[in-house]
């Protein structure tokens, strides 16, 4: 935790920096005032980079946070406009307003190309394998009050109170996330019904074996 924030300081000084230094500067070329060697290519490109390093370490610590992402994602693309359109400019000269349009429309194409030939090759080779009924019978019976039924595993826990039954649900929730998958989870009254089953697999995979005795350990 306290790494982390660290971390969040160190990126809340670096964009604050970049920030002032390309609204300052660009408020000064547009002024048509002295920018102080503000407008050196090496400063420019120094700024640049610690504006891109804030971001990327903004976006390695809120990846998950949808609102956050977006917000991000915003402020990248007003910032890459002023600095495409208003200020690289006046610094690397009219040339660098086409290089500005090009590259977020080269970045766009080769990223989705990689990306989905990415999946596709990593789905084909991290494709979950389904545990033939022999052996999945077998590893049953190890563990009390699982049944086979239909395709998947089910599993029936009994608490005596509706508070106990919501707290395992969600212990059980939490695990899950943890195992990147999504169980049937029913809760009824003083009942929490689980049931797992691998879509991808059509099937009961290790997964899913590993996370039945995870919600075992859970109780």
């Amino acid at each position: 935790m306290e790494f982390r924030k660290k971390i969040n300081c160190l990126k809340q000084a670096l964009l604050i920096i970049s920030i002032l230094y390309f609204y300052a500067l660009a408020l000064l070329l547009n002024a048509n005032r002295a920018t102080y060697g503000m407008d050196r290519p090496i400063v420019f490109s120094l700024m640049t980079v610690i504006f891109l390093s804030a971001l990327a370490i903004e976006a390695g610590i809120t990846w998950w946070h949808a609102r956050k992402r977006i917000m991000w994602w915003i402020l990248l693309v007003f910032s890459y406009a002023e600095l495409g359109f208003l200020v690289a400019p006046y610094i690397y000269g009219q040339n660098a307003i086409i290089f500005s349009m090009l590259l977020p429309l080269v970045s766009v194409f080769m990223g989705g190309f990689i990306y989905t030939f990415g999946i596709i090759i990593y789905r084909a080779i991290r494709k979950p394998t389904k545990i033939p009924l022999t052996e999945l019978l077998l590893a049953i019976k190890t563990m009390p009050g699982w049944e086979v039924i239909a395709g998947g595993i089910e599993k029936s826990f009994h608490f005596l109170k509706d508070e106990e039954c919501l707290r395992f649900a969600n212990t059980c929730g939490v695990v899950a996330e943890k195992y990147k998958t999504h169980p049937y989870i029913d809760l009824s009254g003083t009942r929490v019904k689980i049931r797992l089953q691998t879509q991808e697999a059509n099937g009961v995979t290790k997964k899913d074996l590993m996370l039945a005795k995870e919600f075992d350990r859970a109780l």
